[in-house]
């Protein structure tokens, strides 16, 4: 299954039916050797998530999102705390419709 970035302030679609891999780079945002040592996501209700990860030598954070309405837009929302103690957030929007 491909994997699909999030970019953070950017709108992603899916079809209500897929499942699918999404992640937010998080390596441009951090300290120079720092890493993501903790990763939680917040989803809006209505989208099913599951298999949260930290991958990509720990500074991208990886989840499954399947399900949600068609015609609605979801905001998906991942915050990290970095190897060096800081607390980060970035949110992208799954905007699902039919295909």
């Amino acid at each position: 299954m491909p994997i699909f970035p999030f970019r953070p302030d950017a709108v992603d679609a899916k079809d209500p039916d897929e499942t699918k891999f999404y992640y937010m780079d998080w390596e441009p945002y951090i300290n120079d050797g720092a890493t993501v040592s903790t990763s939680t996501w917040l989803i809006q209700s209505g989208l099913t998530s599951a298999d949260p990860t930290i991958t990509v030598g720990s500074l991208k954070t990886r989840i499954t999102l399947s399900g949600g309405i068609s015609g609605a837009d979801y905001q998906c929302r991942n915050t990290a705390v970095t190897s060096d103690g800081e607390t980060l957030q970035l949110t992208g929007v799954v905007r699902v419709r039919e295909r």
